[in-house]
């Protein structure tokens, strides 16, 4: 069982910066041919040249995934180049960092179409063509989702728990659709990672003064009881879980990860209860104040990676 990897066609979307790019460049440094998504040509460009130093092939493929034919358009194109399509990584994700039932209508929409609706696509698109390859496994789909998942709701993070959690329900649920087929489901769930994504949020610009107390702190060390870690970390564990090629695997990146879901999962009652009473106190939203005009209060800038 697993797969060689020397020559495996490998799609990663969200590869223009962090985890993704990262990722393509330790596939490409295996000999790998990498196809690499994203609304950024420039960044592509440049990810795509650096893989090609690595040992690797690689083509950039500009997809928004937010737009279902264009993911579809990301399966053609691979095909036509090298026929066949082995990995397929479903990476590309942001935040709204707003509450939920006041955040803009089109952040709402955009956060559900490139978190999970794009993650759903992505996996069908490459089950098709996973269906004519031989081998075994005959390919396989990696789903970045998020340790966020396993962790208690708190305000501001809730729409991207709510589609990291979709992520974790269709990677188990398609794990399982696709076990006949002999195509492996990996999930992926890294915590807080050295990256560009928490500069990305959208509605962060509503909590600069707060974040630009605390950035260097944060940026070193990630929200209490985890520790961030570089994105070349995140990339080598994706590797060889698809080396092993073993199905409906659950993955935390570092034994601290691990260590921090049980200890929130013993503690699962008291978290919560602590929440509560912490947030029962917070300021309201400007929207949660009676202000029905919508859109009035919202910040502005932004950008989904």
């Amino acid at each position: 069982m697993g797969l060689e990897l020397r020559n495996l066609v490998v799609v990663i979307t969200g590869a223009s910066t962090g985890i993704g790019a990262a990722t393509a460049l330790e596939f490409a440094s295996k000999g790998c041919q990498v196809a690499l998504a994203a609304r950024s040509e420039d960044l592509l460009k440049d990810i795509a040249e650096k893989a090609e130093t690595r040992g690797g092939h690689a083509i950039s493929v500009k997809t928004d995934v937010s737009k279902t034919e264009d993911i579809k358009n990301l399966g053609r194109a691979v095909l036509e180049k090298w026929g066949q399509i082995d990995v397929w990584i479903n990476n590309a994700g942001f935040n709204v960092c707003y509450d939920s039932i006041s955040a803009r209508e089109d952040w709402v929409d955009l956060i559900f179409r490139v978190n999970l609706l794009a993650v759903y696509w992505g996996m069908r698109t490459a089950a098709r063509a996973m269906m004519q390859n031989q081998g075994s496994p005959r390919g396989v789909i990696v789903n970045v989702s998020s340790i966020i998942a396993e962790a208690p709701v708190v305000p501001k993070a809730i729409l991207y728990k709510a589609t990291k959690a979709g992520v974790d329900v269709l990677s188990e649920g398609i794990g399982l659709e696709l076990l006949p087929l002999d195509i492996a489901v990996i999930n992926v769930k890294p915590g807080p990672t050295l990256t560009e994504f928490d500069r990305h949020q959208l509605g962060i610009e509503a909590f600069l003064d707060e974040a630009q107390s605390s950035e260097s702190n944060r940026e070193k060390t990630g929200p209490p009881g985890f520790s961030k870690v570089s994105p070349e970390v995140v990339a080598r564990r994706i590797l060889q879980e698809v080396q092993k090629g073993v199905s409906n695997r659950r993955v935390l990146i570092t034994k601290k990860d691990r260590l921090s879901v049980f200890v929130m999962n013993l503690l699962s009652i008291p978290i919560r209860r602590y929440i509560r009473r912490f947030f029962e106190d917070r300021e309201l939203d400007p929207l949660l104040e009676g202000n029905s005009e919508q859109g009035k209060h919202y910040p502005t800038g932004g950008k989904a990676s």
